[in-house]
């Protein structure tokens, strides 16, 4: 097995402080902002920068970036609700 790690950048509007507050304090607002999970969250200025580490059980098996795709649209839902606020 083969530990790998994923990452990506979201271009993010709201305030960097908001993210952080909510997986900080709040993460149990998190479903109610958007339909899904997310693992973390680093800010680097207003650039959210997401990474998932995993264990490849089965290395025949193609890569998934369902994961990514899915922290990709957790941020964009609370950066939209951080906007609207």
């Amino acid at each position: 097995m083969t530990l790998r790690k994923v990452e990506t950048e979201i271009e993010i509007k709201a305030p960097t402080e908001k993210f952080y507050y909510i997986f900080k304090r709040q993460a149990h607002h998190v479903p109610n902002i958007s339909s899904g999970s997310i693992q973390g969250v680093q800010d680097e200025g207003n650039i959210a920068k997401l990474s998932i580490e995993y264990e490849k059980l089965i290395e025949d098996v193609a890569v998934s970036d369902k994961y990514v795709s899915l922290m990709v649209n957790v941020v964009k839902d609370l950066d939209a609700h951080f906007i609207k606020a």
